[in-house]
């Protein structure tokens, strides 16, 4: 076999093997956390933590831990947790882990 018909079966078995590699990539996502949209979102917090109740949604009422890696948007424009006063206790959206426990995402 001449050297460069080597490299062309080389750069084929190379290109279908990677293909192959990635096909298990493709497999199915499998979500993380749920979201609903809620009549009352009111957030209590303490420094960097605290909690959030729930209300008017088809899932709730829930009782979600909040912390640091709590995100809380308002209007799409991400605020500090101590910018959100007046909204808290307002309809919005949350969104939270699969087994109800942490809000990832507060949005009014």
């Amino acid at each position: 076999m001449s050297n460069r018909s080597f490299k062309k079966v080389f750069i084929a078995t190379v290109l279908a093997n990677g293909l192959l590699i990635a096909l298990p990539a493709s497999a199915e996502y499998i979500a993380q956390e749920e979201a609903a949209e809620a009549e009352t979102i009111a957030v209590h917090l303490s420094k960097n933590s605290g909690t959030v109740s729930v209300t008017g949604c088809t899932a709730c009422p829930l009782e979600l831990i909040v912390d640091s890696g709590t995100r809380f948007y308002v209007k799409e424009k991400e605020v500090h947790g101590d910018q959100i006063g007046k909204h808290s206790g307002q309809p919005g959206t949350v969104l939270y882990s699969k087994d109800k426990t942490r809000a990832f995402s507060i949005r009014w």
